[in-house]
């Protein structure tokens, strides 16, 4: 019968009764899709993977799945608050919060305006990161504490927070200094006050924003750019939660003499974050006894302070022992970070690298700065400790310190935009021999990862 299969005029098996309201259709894409060959957005209908290493945890999404990649931005920016670059300002903000709790619009108001402060700032890095400013030069993530400038400038901010903490301050400052002091009760200050948290957690973002950035760079800009927001909303998600719900600030511990104590302590290390913040300013490792020095004061202080205020034989007792360990754990600090290391490295040069390269050598690129704080723990706890430091020692690899400490390394600079993107440190590269390509670490890796990428060059002798 007519319209059978089989019969003249008639569609065959599998085949649409309308072929006119399927044209132009492309029924691969059925396999292209079960193949994972197609992703939304992709271009050309190829899907590609984004690499992300998120607190050592390494693994791959589709680099078009934004909602899943914003979701770990803003899980990444809510972790910065745990950081040790952030720690140390958080009490300021949770005790000027307590002054407010009584009137919920002035919480609601100060509050606001201190997320506000967090989420612009991570807007204005995201402009110079990407680049979309117009006339803007485009910036590497935490380029920016390479500046002795910016370094300077911070690092006043910071230790005049510190003095003020202690209650060095008994002269009355002029009016308009009060209206921008971060730690005070104004619009403006509280603004300030979460553009200082936002731009102190950039040289501790390694192990959580590395690869969120480095993914961001290669987006269109309002991906890029909603990415950054997202971090930054991430971060001021537990002071909007302590503004949404004002009874879980009355559960933290009201002033009085212990409230007092921690404030003198908390002084104390953000002199030591000052003095770290200046020495920015300069490659040498002398400064380091300065800022090693102060928190270890600080923590001999808390010790001091414990035994004239605490009542309990038992509360002296721990915050003692939190002090000494706090003490040795500073000083076998300082030392490491003012030793010279066992692995001979380096510095880097356009020149030594191209030579390294032309020798058949294994080149492993660590770029490093005295303001990461995460390049510093990956140095003294992976590669300067067996097994891979063995590694590091063999005859055909050739360890290479790019330090980026200070602006003027521009050549330093360039390398890591060629390598990264612009995704900033830490971050480890390593070329082997006849290879175009760098097998990269961002962030922090096992030691066991290094090695076998070292042990897959062909390294012959010399």
């Amino acid at each position: 019968s007519p319209g059978a299969p089989g019969a003249p005029g008639a569609p065959g098996v599998g085949e649409p009764s309308r072929p006119d309201l399927f044209a132009g259709f492309d029924a691969s894409v059925f396999a292209r899709l079960l193949a994972g060959e197609v992703g939304p957005g992709a271009p050309g209908g190829a899907s590609t993977l984004a690499e992300f290493d998120f607190i050592g945890l390494r693994f791959s999404l589709d680099a078009n799945a934004y909602a899943l990649i914003f979701t770990i931005a803003f899980v990444a920016g809510f972790l910065l608050n745990l950081t040790p670059c952030v720690l140390p300002v958080i009490p300021l903000k949770v005790l000027s919060l307590q002054k407010q709790a009584n009137n919920p619009a002035k919480l609601a108001l100060f509050g606001s305006v201190y997320c506000v402060g967090i989420v612009a700032t991570f807007v204005v890095l995201g402009l110079l990161i990407l680049g979309i400013r117009v006339g803007a030069e485009k910036q590497d993530w935490g380029q920016i504490f390479s500046s002795p400038v910016f370094a300077m400038a911070m690092a006043v901010i910071v230790g005049v927070m510190g003095l003020g903490m202690m209650g060095l301050f008994t002269i009355r400052l002029p009016k308009a200094v009060y209206m921008v002091n971060p730690a005070g009760d104004t619009v403006q200050g509280n603004f300030m006050m979460g553009v200082l948290t936002a731009i102190l957690s950039t040289p501790c973002t390694g192990p959580f924003l590395g690869a969120t950035v480095a993914w961001a760079v290669t987006q269109p800009k309002w991906v890029g750019m909603t990415a950054f927001i997202v971090m930054g909303l991430g971060m001021a998600f537990p002071y909007a939660l302590l503004i949404l719900f004002p009874k879980l600030i009355d559960r933290m511990p009201r002033s009085g003499p212990g409230g007092e104590l921690l404030k003198q302590v908390l002084g104390l290390v953000l002199l030591a974050v000052a003095a770290f913040l200046a020495s920015n300013v300069t490659s040498a490792k002398w400064p380091w006894y300065i800022v090693g020095g102060l928190a270890g004061l600080a923590f001999l202080w808390a010790i001091v302070g414990g035994w004239r205020v605490l009542r309990k034989t038992s509360g002296k007792l721990i915050v003692t022992a939190v002090g000494v360990l706090g003490i040795a754990g500073t000083t076998l600090a300082t030392r490491s970070l003012t030793s010279e290391g066992p692995v001979p490295w380096v510095y880097y040069s356009p020149d030594a690298f191209a030579k390294a390269r032309a020798e058949g050598k294994t080149v492993v690129l660590k770029f490093t700065a005295k303001w990461c704080t995460n390049c510093h723990v990956i140095e003294k706890s992976i590669l300067n400790a067996n097994p891979a430091r063995d590694a590091l020692n063999a005859r055909n690899v050739v360890p290479m310190k790019v330090d980026l400490t200070l602006e003027t390394n521009e050549e330093g600079w360039s390398k890591l935009r060629e390598v990264s993107g612009g995704s900033g440190i830490p971050l480890t590269a390593i070329y082997l021999p006849g290879e175009p390509e760098p097998v990269i670490f961002r962030s922090f890796y096992g030691a066991d990862a290094l090695i076998e990428v070292l042990d897959s060059a062909a390294a012959p002798a010399r």
